[in-house]
């Protein structure tokens, strides 16, 4: 629990200081446990983790890290990574502050559908 905590913790801070690869990093270790250290940094569709796998009372810090990740990718322009990453936070259920979370989703989710009808 304090593991998942720390870590999402971490990297919302390294994120408010525009220190995007660190904080990419953060979540990372995270979101993918099983990685190689130099190899932290990878597409999102390569690797998936069960909820139940790092945090028992701390699950809210998974699908927030979700949600920073997709806010970044939506930042650097990445809008497929960034609604991967948005709907991957959207499909997890029963933890705390899932509400206000929920209204963060679905505003990055309009801001994606605006950037791509913006596009076309």
């Amino acid at each position: 629990d304090q593991y998942a905590l720390f870590y999402w913790l971490k990297g919302s801070c390294l994120r408010g200081l525009k220190k995007m690869d660190r904080a990419t990093s953060m979540f990372q270790v995270l979101l993918y446990p099983n990685l190689e250290l130099p190899n932290r940094i990878v597409n999102v569709s390569q690797h998936a983790i069960a909820q139940d796998q790092l945090a028992v009372h701390e699950r809210h810090a998974i699908p927030y890290s979700w949600v920073e990740l997709g806010e970044m990718a939506l930042e650097s322009g990445d809008l497929a990574k960034a609604e991967e990453c948005l709907n991957k936070a959207k499909s997890y259920k029963r933890y705390d502050w899932e509400t206000l979370l929920s209204y963060r989703i679905t505003g990055n989710l309009q801001k994606i559908s605006k950037k791509r009808s913006e596009n076309k």
